[in-house]
């Protein structure tokens, strides 16, 4: 027979062994390298939207959602989340592992529990906090997860610990809602794609005929500045999207002119608002600006002007380019007189200096 204190130091390895399994999970699948990218980008969609506490008692979104989002500072998107998926691949911290998202220019520390699913895919954070920042060690983990969830944290991962610090924080930027309102009503917004930005309009006079220029923008987004850059003092806060002239007798387009290529980028910036004092610091500790700047009157652009010397005030300017840091290249635009009827063209460029 064998002897009882063998029996008995079997079973304490074999529970030992059994204890083991249940805190590792038992569909541990290691992605591979070249699954990254597409993990990351499905984990970005199970994050999107979700909202967090700050340590401030605000919010913050884990991942802006694509449409409805509040005025909140957002601490991941797709690139950064890439590059998490990327240390804890490197780390060989799969399947389950702990996550610390910091950032300079913030005060707090995002902290996520990662665990693979059945497929191998990353599941969406049961455990989300943020903390002020410190430096992490692994004791510390317990102590901030039951101080949150009231609850031991989880077995499984529970010795693996990422940190990952980025440069910079995001710049939360607003997605313009086009209003289906304005299209109803009629005018230029019923002439134009659904969805479409009215940046500015005016009115000028062609041979008798009154005709409307628009500068308008297809998936436009706001975009604050923090306005410590040299060009801060032109572009300030202002939207992207891509750009085009519209030209209309407020019946029909008569013509439109793509401005990507002219002004040297497919999603151009175009100016709103002015930068003003304080407002770079509310950028930076991504405090609500939009609220603020809203109620600011927009910078005009589209104020016609005589640029051949012929006596008609027919062309537009719009800035373009950055040239050096010192200058910046002006695109600007005509209304002329083709064979089948007026239309837009460009005219010529313009180096100017920097406000």
């Amino acid at each position: 027979m064998t002897p009882l204190s063998t029996v008995l130091h079997r079973m304490r390895w074999l529970l030992a062994a059994v204890l083991l399994c249940a805190a590792a999970p038992a569909w541990a699948i290691v992605p591979a390298e070249h699954e990254l990218p597409r993990i990351a980008a499905e984990w970005t969609e199970r994050m999107r939207g979700i909202q967090v506490d700050l340590p401030d008692a605000s919010r913050a979104y884990l991942v802006a959602p694509k449409e409805g989002a509040e005025d909140l500072p957002v601490i991941l998107d797709e690139k950064r989340v890439l590059q998490c998926v990327e240390t804890l691949h490197e780390g060989e911290l799969f399947p389950a592992a702990w996550l610390v998202v910091q950032q300079d220019q913030t005060d707090y520390d995002l902290m996520l529990r990662v665990t693979l699913d059945e497929m191998g895919g990353i599941r969406t954070p049961d455990i989300r906090f943020t903390t002020p920042t410190r430096e992490w060690e692994i004791k510390d983990i317990k102590t901030f997860v039951r101080r949150v969830t009231g609850k031991r944290p989880p077995r499984a991962g529970a010795r693996r610990l990422a940190v990952h610090r980025f440069a910079s924080r995001i710049v939360t930027t607003f997605v313009h809602q086009g209003s289906r309102k304005d299209r109803d009503t009629g005018g230029l917004a019923a002439l134009l794609p659904e969805g479409s930005l009215i940046r500015e309009a005016v009115s000028v006079r062609f041979r008798e005929q009154g005709l409307t220029v628009a500068l308008v923008l297809r998936d436009a987004e706001f975009v604050p500045s923090t306005c410590d850059a040299c060009d801060s003092g032109l572009f300030g806060h202002h939207d992207r999207g891509a750009a085009e002239l519209v030209l209309t007798d407020q019946e029909r387009v008569l013509d439109r002119l793509e401005l990507g290529d002219l002004l040297g980028d497919p999603r151009p910036r175009i100016p709103r608002y002015t930068c003003l004092e304080g407002d770079g610091e509310l950028v930076k500790n991504q405090e609500s600006l939009w609220s603020k700047v809203s109620k600011r009157a927009s910078v005009e652009l589209l104020e016609p002007v005589d640029a051949d010397g012929d006596g008609k005030a027919l062309e537009v300017v719009i800035p373009g380019e950055v040239l050096a840091c010192s200058d910046y290249r002006a695109a600007i635009l005509a209304v002329y007189l083709a064979a089948d009827g007026p239309r837009l063209r460009f005219h010529s460029y313009e180096d100017r200096p920097l406000p």
